[in-house]
């Protein structure tokens, strides 16, 4: 069996400090209590000025120590992905070949190219954690709803060729403001997951609708299964925390990255469903982005 090529290392990314060791760490002080009501910590001082300069500090080192992060995160992630784009090049040319009429590698190649394709949206989805912002522009809708729909149908009719995918547009939808790799981003998250909800489940005849419609000064997407669902706790507390993840290789930031981006844009992304009768996600975003604050 094929194996994959061991990604190159990206040694030296990992910063050092004392933000990022363990040697200088300090075991927390023991609060303590004076009568009924909570005292002050031992080591906090008393003098609130004093205490105010403290937190500030304490504020500086921590954008400090998430600013290096994000670096690490977007150097690893960059690194990995010019990895998994040589070998998805690599499967692409071997499968134009004509001489590779074997059909098992063929569908070793498939299997290889399409893990290191899942394995780029993940990185995809760990460089956008470290990025959090728009590079919006105005585009014409009834073009994008057209891209949006073949690209889709394509996926679905490739990867999940059981499922019956219909998709609505909106006749004149106008034009907007919107971070379009963002958007497409959060749609194909959603309109996989569902996918892999329903086949996951068994969902007897599995489909999804795929909806657009401008409604006055927005825009609202709705993305409906009729796959397992999900139960109320699942719907009103964990699923869109971070790391929550219903499926057995999840990673958890998926639903996450899409409530920001759409957040980002100023809309709203909400989820209604009833168990065992399928799921909906609705998508709701503005014309035009807020202005970021300076």
């Amino acid at each position: 069996m094929p194996t994959l090529p061991t990604l190159p290392p990206v040694s030296g990314l990992i910063p050092s400090g004392p933000l990022f060791s363990g040697a200088n760490r300090q075991p927390a002080p023991t609060p303590r209590f004076g009568g009924d009501s909570f005292d002050h910590r031992a080591d906090e001082p008393a003098d609130p000025q004093k205490r105010i300069r403290q937190l500030e500090a304490d504020n500086i080192a921590l954008a400090e120590q998430v600013r290096m992060l994000r670096d690490l995160v977007r150097c690893s992630t960059h690194d990995m992905r010019n990895a998994l784009s040589n070998v998805l090049s690599g499967c692409a040319l071997l499968e134009r070949r004509s001489e590779v009429k074997d059909e098992k590698t063929r569908r070793f190649l498939d299997l290889i190219s399409r893990n290191a394709g899942d394995l780029a949206e993940m990185m995809n989805d760990l460089s956008s954690c470290a990025s959090p912002s728009l590079t919006s522009a105005t585009v014409d809708l009834a073009e994008l709803q057209g891209n949006w729909q073949d690209e889709f149908s394509q996926f679905i009719q490739h990867r999940y060729p059981e499922i019956a995918f219909n998709f609505i547009p909106d006749p004149q939808p106008g034009s907007m403001i919107m971070d379009v790799y963002k958007i497409r981003r959060v749609l194909l998250n959603l309109v996989k997951n569902a996918c892999e909800a329903m086949r996951e489940a068994g969902t007897p005849n599995p489909r999804l609708e795929f909806s657009l419609k401008r409604e006055a000064e927005r825009v609202v997407i709705e993305i409906t299964d009729n796959g397992p669902g999900f139960d109320a706790n699942t719907l009103e507390n964990r699923l869109f925390q971070t790391a929550f993840t219903t499926k057995p290789c999840g990673h958890g930031i998926g639903l996450m990255n899409c409530k920001e981006f759409v957040e980002l844009h100023g809309g709203a992304l909400r989820a209604s469903s009833t168990p065992g009768q399928g799921a909906s996600f609705r998508i709701e975003l503005p014309l035009a982005p807020p202005t970021p604050s300076k």
